[in-house]
């Protein structure tokens, strides 16, 4: 264990402070904090707390060090990340992980005083760790694997350059990392343009299909579906609001959160004051123009272009269709085409959202 000193988190900002284990002489896979200093740091308006060990690095945000601060009633935080031999797991969790390819169990505990810190107060921790993939095609999946071995799958990123897998986790545990290669729809070949797109989506809880079996790639996609893709790609966060002002949107309908959501960070007003229509076909230029505002690109925002003719400078999507042109989002449905106006397919915006999240 390494024992961090008050002194070297001396210096809080607005900024996330980051405290850098990774590169000592030899291996560390757990630290101690002083709890003054989480504490100052959870006081001050610093935007979180990362933490870079030999075995990962733990991105705590700003609620979850208060969280932690507060349950540690003045008692020395320890951190630790570490790979778990699957000898050491229960019978139990040992079958539901025999059928996983590639498995590796990580295991992150957070103490103090000799007990664990299992609440981060409504906040969470996004988890990097090193993981190799033996499958080029394969899609890293992450699960969190609880004492009586079920498994629940957690939104993942992997970083094939750094060969790190990102999650975020809203308490600590054991989690597996394994590698999915098998499509799970019967209606997705191989071949197909959107095969991996669909591969990423299932694997990362983004579409379940349309049943067990089915995708329906080449079925139009409603706006209910579309911001619902773009909600579970960006993790599923909880909404802030309790209620809709759109009078077409009911509690018990699986898209509720992500309507809430999309109006929270300004992707929607809806097609009017109460109306958001989340059974009307999405069209190419609408599914863009939601993806660029996903990504904190405003409507009037230069420095994008884009080759097709069909898309004018004032169409309300022309910026949208340019940056994800200049992202490689999109290629269009032609060199000079983009097809704004033409129904957006379900293989096509899960193929944008694999390209935005992933390649």
């Amino acid at each position: 264990m390494k024992d961090i000193p008050a002194s070297e988190i001396s210096k809080v900002g607005s900024e996330s402070i980051s405290l850098d284990f990774s590169s000592m002489g030899k291996a560390v896979d757990e630290v101690k904090l002083p709890a003054a200093s989480v504490e100052t740091i959870a006081e001050s308006a610093s935007s979180g707390l990362e933490i870079k060990l030999s075995t990962g690095t733990v991105a705590f945000d700003a609620a979850a060090v208060e969280a932690i601060s507060e349950a540690a009633t003045g008692k020395d935080i320890a951190l630790n990340v570490e790979t778990v031999d699957k000898k050491e797991l229960t019978s139990a969790q040992k079958s539901s992980v025999e059928g996983l390819g590639n498995a590796v169990i990580v295991k992150a505990t957070l103490t103090s005083g000799g007990k664990t810190i299992s609440d981060f107060g409504g906040g969470s921790a996004a988890v990097t760790v090193p993981y190799a993939k033996k499958d080029a095609k394969a899609v890293v999946t992450v699960y969190y694997l609880d004492d009586s071995g079920k498994l629940t799958k957690m939104n993942a990123t992997y970083n094939a350059a750094t060969k790190t897998v990102t999650f975020i986790a809203p308490h600590f545990s054991e989690y597996v990392l394994a590698e999915v290669t098998a499509l799970p729809f019967v209606d997705v070949d191989e071949s197909a343009y959107y095969a991996d797109a669909v591969r990423w989506a299932a694997a990362n809880g983004i579409t379940s299909g349309v049943d067990a079996t089915h995708f329906a790639p080449m079925a139009i996609t409603t706006r209910g579906q579309m911001v619902t893709f773009l909600w579970r790609a960006a993790g599923s966060p909880e909404p802030t609001a309790t209620t809709c002002a759109f009078t077409d949107i009911r509690a018990n309908e699986y898209y509720y959160k992500a309507v809430l959501w999309a109006v929270e960070i300004g992707l929607t007003k809806g097609t009017s004051d109460t109306i958001f229509s989340p059974d009307e076909d999405v069209s190419r230029g609408q599914t863009v123009t939601f993806l660029a505002r996903m990504n904190g690109v405003k409507d009037d925002a230069t420095g994008y272009s884009h080759n097709f003719a069909d898309v004018k400078t004032t169409d309300y999507y022309s910026n949208a269709v340019a940056w994800a042109a200049t992202n490689k989002i999109t290629d269009g449905t032609s060199a000079t085409t983009f097809s704004p106006n033409d129904d957006c397919l379900r293989g096509q915006i899960v193929t944008f959202l694999y390209r935005n999240f992933v390649k």
